[in-house]
């Protein structure tokens, strides 16, 4: 099995409907914990994009989940900040996408990011700050 299809596996015992999007690599969310989405998200994933991601989270993923492997620990980190996208992504917004830069989305809210990216931006770098 492939990261993506355990992915896929795992969002639909989570209760996620998933329909396939042929030919770009996208998948349409229709349903979550009963609540059919209309429209639907969509999410935009091929296996080369997965795993840049994990690649992406695997120094943070070690650290929350500290007793696992590296890929494993960043794979559990990339399901927690896509089940948070998929509650909060703009469903006339861009696609949710995974990358090497992480988890991107579009809010629903309008709350600028301070990274200067699309709002709902979610990256595991500290963003510039006087703390920073």
């Amino acid at each position: 099995m492939t990261t993506v299809q355990r992915m896929l596996q795992d969002l639909e015992r989570k209760g996620i409907t998933l329909i396939s999007q042929p030919g770009d690599g996208a998948w349409a969310v229709t349903a979550m914990d009963g609540r059919v989405l209309a429209p639907p998200l969509r999410l935009s994933v091929t296996p080369h994009s997965f795993d840049a991601c994990l690649e992406h989270l695997a120094a943070d993923g070690a650290e929350v989940f500290p007793g696992l492997d590296g890929r494993e620990a960043a794979y559990r980190l990339l399901m927690v900040h896509l089940e948070e996208a998929l509650e909060c992504a703009d469903p006339h917004g861009p696609p949710i996408s995974l990358a090497g830069q992480g988890v991107t989305y579009a809010s629903k809210t309008s709350v600028a990011d301070p990274l200067g990216q699309a709002a709902g931006f979610w990256t595991p770098q500290r963003p510039p700050g006087p703390d920073a």
